[in-house]
């Protein structure tokens, strides 16, 4: 898996990103039997950073109660 283009110090470019959003504890994870490479981004960790393999979790610690 790649993610290449031109040279950027702006664009932020993941080759797996696996994001939870007012999920809670999210678990397991495994990435097995993938080649990551050449994930050509951005050179900055916030607010959202460029990897081969990227985890994020945002917002609350559990989903927000149902209200129907």
């Amino acid at each position: 898996m790649t993610n290449t283009g031109p040279a950027t110090t702006t664009e932020r470019r993941a080759g797996v990103l696996v994001r939870l959003h007012d999920f809670g504890t999210g678990r397991p994870y495994l990435v097995d039997g993938v080649s990551v490479h050449d994930v050509n981004g951005a050179d900055f960790k916030d607010p959202d950073p460029s990897g081969g393999i990227l985890f994020a979790v945002q917002g609350r610690r559990s989903p927000p109660a149902s209200t129907g």
